[in-house]
């Protein structure tokens, strides 16, 4: 794929996968693949910036979990007059919605299937303090030796300091043979702080030209079982963005 910064090719199907890539990095940040911005900075907190594709910590309070269904909508500075949709605009009932901390999929694998291979790649921000302004001289503070400006002058430095992605990748080898029936199993994702693949498996049966064959239902999914940041500003350390998946059988 070309950079999205270049011309976008002109037959169809490129096109339509430039669009795709655009959109997707636009809303949910880049791919393993995407090498000029595997270690891009942000102005911002990612939570802030992506509007999907991340998964907060299973344990984290309801603070941030959750996140409010209807955003505020900006007002105007000055009143407008003259037309019937100058009023404010009606605003539905506020309910909460909560973020996901898993995200997975199922497959149907074959009697003889034995162990499927899942490779999850991720993304984790951290703010970057190096590159935070100077917070004693944005707060103007001329009064030496004051502890707490200047603890408040260090959150907000923090606060304000772009965050720096990190890429992440791990995988794991499920012996369904091994994984119990009907109960889930949950193995470890190697440098994943945290993260984990969860699995249950179900015997079933497919229908086919020559009759039933015996399979086995298998769902597959990246949980994240980090531990929750304190401060709330700081949450997004121990999120995980831009999860992906990919599972291989060894048939």
């Amino acid at each position: 794929m070309p950079p999205l910064s270049a011309n976008p090719p002109p037959d169809g199907s490129s096109v339509r996968r430039y669009l795709c890539d655009a959109l997707r990095i636009d809303l949910l940040g880049p791919r393993p693949d995407d090498a000029a911005l595997r270690r891009e900075r942000l102005p911002q907190a990612p939570s802030r910036w992506y509007l999907t594709g991340f998964l907060v910590p299973s344990g984290a309070p309801e603070e941030q979990r959750a996140q409010d269904s209807e955003e505020e909508l900006d007002e105007p500075a000055e009143p407008v007059h003259g037309g019937d949709d100058s009023g404010a605009p009606d605003r539905g009932s506020r309910k909460r919605r909560f973020l996901p901390s898993s995200m997975g999929l199922s497959v149907l694998a074959d009697a003889e299937t034995r162990r499927l291979d899942v490779a999850v790649s991720w993304g984790d921000y951290a703010p970057d303090d190096d590159g935070a302004p100077d917070a004693t001289a944005r707060a103007g503070d001329t009064a030496a030796g004051r502890e707490g400006d200047d603890a408040s002058g260090a959150r907000r430095s923090r606060r304000l300091a772009p965050w720096v992605r990190r890429p992440g990748a791990g995988a794991v080898a499920v012996d369904l043979d091994a994984v119990p029936a009907g109960r889930s199993t949950s193995f470890r994702l190697p440098g994943g702080g945290g993260l984990a693949v969860a699995c249950l498996v179900r015997p079933t049966r497919v229908r086919t030209l020559e009759g039933f064959r015996e399979a086995r239902a298998v769902s597959l999914f990246t949980v994240n079982r980090r531990e929750p940041a304190s401060d709330d500003e700081e949450q997004d350390v121990a999120f995980a963005f831009q999860v992906e998946m990919r599972v291989e059988a060894d048939r």
